[in-house]
């Protein structure tokens, strides 16, 4: 029960990443007016911190202190110019609060987060610098992957004075309640519009819905974990809305400087999130550009000149990070295949592979699907209005996204994993909110005719179970929701927790995983290790992959004086055949330290993650008949 409710660490967890999102609306507020709303301000707040940072730690080998700080002090003296708080803003938020309950004790988990968001984000924590060659150890599978989210968990770890494992996934909860606050406007009708009005409670409730529950797109387990896809479904969102707006403003020829400063945030803030980031802001910039072009009343030059300003710190900002992981990763990170290597032949099944997918998340697909059909129905009736710019955008990049997968699968990643189309459908859901943003407006005039022939008291009622399912939701979900209490997750903490006592500063530990399949059992085990309360700094790792006296001897040679095992097979080290423990090396021999029973059988059990269940004795083959 204990592990369902926040403790002291979740709510300071939680309290530094308010904090720090609360210090980037105050910061873009600055940046892009004091009129724009709350939600645009933080997202260009999140933005201007990332040029920032970047600037400063590619650039230059001092700590990333310095600019932290005057990041904070630069936002600090904005907010005596912040004003009232907006009525819907604190309307949104008093609704989300059970849905914060629920997530605040979830911890770390997925491979990817183990594999490299975590550790990317401990050693900024405990280093205040980026990663590189020759630096102190990172335990990182990509130390050059882009950090734009690890930024942003880095400033809310700055005020709660150590690393937090959720802050990542919580600053993605503070982006999807920007999102919802955006959605709330679309489904009051009020996008864009200048409204001193507070937001109605059902438009707040609608807009969390459409955000997580009702967006085809919205996995938890991706979108709650801190990966890259709930911060650029989000980015991706406001990018086209700017975007929308930016060429309104031109085509009316009205002041374009707000719009232009917030695009150019926005994707200053999404092109550095993930490795697919460019291949939204790509196509998404082209279609802007050729929109604008093919825009009665726009002046050609001028557009080229708006849009190169809005899309320019982007580029920029990644041009200045590839030129770092070029220069200080032997390795590189994201290097494509020689051409020779290209998986040309491969084309017939990775296409096979994405139409599998497409089945598999219908709901994604249609949603996705309709948005170019409806583009053209409302160029049609509705040229050049801002709701079809929108439809448009979005209903290219539909088009477009897919063509740069593609393009990944054969140019880039391993055979095996390209012939599955690794993650189609988790890349495609970075288009969900876009998506839904364009579809909102289509939908509203249809729901207020219908509505407006029910009675008054149907619409209370409809608005009151809107409200109540906000609130009830994440309760009645929370073992969905709480994807990180899934099986073997909860047994694999328990493990390195235990271990943890009995290991210290210097020493190597094996790590005897039989069975693992893509370091997802071992990756979790370091995780919980290094960036887990209790902390054990300063270990070394070796993994062996079998139960056998090879693998202790293999261990043995490569210095290691402890080895966790999650199955000691037949009886590995004196450890009960069957079981899971910690071994010791004294004496040149190995000897049990703990052992720990297996209450039942696993190997019926699901697991999530990604992980097997060979290593935890039992078996990934299927039943033979």
């Amino acid at each position: 029960m204990t592990d369902l409710l926040p403790q002291a660490a979740d709510i300071r967890a939680g309290f530094g990443t308010l904090i720090a999102a609360t210090a980037m609306v105050w910061a873009g507020r600055q940046l892009v007016g004091r009129r724009a709303a709350p939600e645009i301000c933080v997202l260009a707040g999140w933005g201007a911190l990332c040029l920032v940072l970047t600037a400063w730690a590619v650039a230059l080998p001092f700590t990333l202190y310095t600019p932290m700080a005057a990041c904070f002090l630069f936002a600090l003296a904005g907010c005596r110019h912040q004003g009232q708080v907006e009525g819907g803003l604190w309307r949104l938020a008093l609704l989300a609060v059970p849905f914060w309950l629920v997530m605040l004790p979830a911890e770390p988990s997925q491979v990817d987060t183990w594999l490299n968001l975590l550790p990317n984000q401990a050693f900024l924590v405990d280093h205040a610098v980026l990663p590189r060659d020759g630096g102190p150890p990172h335990h990182s599978l990509l130390p050059g992957a882009p950090y734009n989210t690890q930024f942003a968990a880095f400033a809310a770890c700055l005020v709660t004075g150590g690393l937090a494992g959720n802050a990542l996934g919580l600053f993605g909860i503070v982006l999807l309640g920007a999102a919802a606050l955006k959605l709330a406007r679309a489904a009051a009708g009020r996008d864009g519009a200048d409204d001193p009005l507070p937001l109605p409670w059902w438009a707040c409730a609608a807009g969390l819905l459409l955000a997580a529950p009702l967006n085809p797109g919205f996995v938890p387990r991706i979108f709650l974990a801190g990966y890259g896809e709930a911060p650029l479904a989000v980015a991706l969102m406001f990018a086209v809305a700017l975007s929308a707006d930016l060429l309104a403003a031109a085509r009316r020829g009205s002041s374009v400087r707000a719009s232009v400063s917030a695009l150019a945030l926005v994707l200053a803030a999404l092109v550095n999130t993930k490795q697919s980031s460019p291949g939204l802001m790509l196509p998404l910039g082209a279609c802007l550009l050729g929109l604008g072009l093919a825009c009665p009343g726009v002046a050609r030059r001028r557009w080229c000149a708006l849009v190169g300003a809005g899309f320019a710190p982007s580029a920029l900002l990644y041009a200045a990070w590839r030129w770092f992981v070029r220069r200080h990763f032997v390795a590189g990170e994201l290097e494509m295949l020689p051409r020779a290597e290209w998986h040309l032949g491969a084309l017939p099944q990775i296409i096979a592979a994405m139409l599998q997918a497409v089945g598999r998340q219908p709901l994604l697909f249609l949603l996705l699907g309709a948005v170019p059909l409806l583009a053209l129905h409302q160029a049609r009736h509705r040229p050049w209005q801002r709701g079809t710019v929108v439809l448009a955008l979005v209903g290219l990049l539909v088009l477009l996204f897919p063509a740069f997968l593609v393009f990944t699968y054969v140019a880039h990643f391993p055979l095996s994993w390209a012939v599955r189309a690794h993650s189609f459908a988790r890349y495609m859901s970075q288009l969900s909110l876009a998506a839904i943003l364009a579809l909102v407006p289509v939908a509203r005039p249809h729901a207020a005719a219908w509505l407006a022939r029910r009675p008054i008291r149907f619409k209370r009622r409809l608005a009151a179970l809107a409200v109540a399912g906000v609130v009830l939701l994440p309760v009645a979900a929370m073992r969905v929701l709480r994807f990180d209490l899934a099986p073997p997750q909860p047994l694999l903490r328990s493990f390195a927790r235990r271990a943890g006592p009995y290991l210290a500063a210097g020493q190597t530990v094996a790590l005897i995983v039989p069975g693992d399949v893509d370091d997802a059992v071992a990756s979790m085990l370091r995780g919980v290790l290094l960036f887990t309360p209790p902390r054990q700094k300063g270990l070394s790792f070796r993994t062996e992959l079998t139960a056998d006296d090879a693998a202790l001897d293999d261990a043995a040679a490569a210095g290691a004086t402890r080895a966790l095992v999650t199955c000691s097979g037949a009886g590995l080290g004196r450890l009960p055949p069957g079981t899971a423990g910690l071994l010791s090396r004294d004496g040149g021999h190995w000897h049990p330290v703990a052992v720990w029973l297996y209450d039942r059988p696993l190997t019926k059990i699901h697991f999530s993650a990604m992980m097997p269940h060979a290593p935890f004795c039992g078996s990934d083959a299927p039943p033979t008949l």
